[in-house]
């Protein structure tokens, strides 16, 4: 398995530690913080096919013998809010990982035996080399890894309710960028979402609203 250990400033005291794995081998080879919430970020690979926490994410289940996997723990790293495989039928590792500091998207970069690496469409190299040997990958996650980039939904977080969900008012005012596979913005594009308390979906109570949201214009 791996783990993650968290010591304060003086290296004296332990915060907080970690098992993550499964019931095969597992490796976490780098991690990120985020700017926007401390919210740590790991990547590495997996031979386990019951790696926790996967359920809701970009690819739930393994899809070779061994696969990359990104997940993501809270500061204190006492919750596991969401964890994804990330490969193809072939063997796949994390090297390294990076988290946009504006918008939160998860950017993983390792090596890849697969053929069908998975939302490689539109990408600059959609097909690897037919060299017999691994090829690099790059792959864009959302901030939280439900989808590989660009996302067909998104989930708006923020904002006070203060009357009914019908033609209820914020404190807050909701927006959405959409892009297209080229990181475009996108025009006109219809956007649906779910607005509930708590940061996270899996630690909301109670749903406010959901709906649709049309993207009037594009914004860089």
């Amino acid at each position: 398995d791996g783990f993650l250990v968290r010591v304060d400033e003086t290296l004296s005291t332990r915060v907080g530690s970690t098992y993550f794995g499964g019931a095969g081998d597992d490796d976490i080879k780098a991690l990120a913080i985020s700017a926007i919430d401390g919210d740590l970020y790991m990547v590495g690979m997996s031979y386990s096919s019951d790696l926790p926490g996967r359920s809701g994410g970009a690819q739930g289940s393994r899809a070779g013998g061994l696969d990359a996997f990104v997940s993501r723990m809270s500061p204190s790293l006492s919750i596991l809010r969401q964890a994804t495989y990330l490969g193809g039928s072939g063997s796949d590792v994390g090297l390294s990982i990076a988290i946009d500091a504006t918008a939160g998207d998860v950017l993983v970069g390792g090596y890849t035996q697969s053929a069908n690496f998975p939302g490689t469409t539109g990408g600059a190299q959609p097909t690897g080399a037919p060299s017999g040997f691994p090829d690099a990958f790059l792959a864009r996650l959302t901030r939280d890894l439900s989808s590989t980039w660009p996302p067909t939904s998104i989930v708006v977080h923020g904002g006070t309710p203060q009357s009914a969900a019908q033609g209820a008012t914020f404190a807050q005012p909701l927006s959405a960028l959409v892009r297209d596979a080229n990181l475009a913005p996108v025009a006109g594009a219809s956007v649906t979402f779910t607005l509930a308390r708590g940061e996270f979906p899996s630690e909301a109570t109670t749903a406010i609203a959901t709906g649709t949201l049309l993207v009037d214009h594009a914004t860089a």
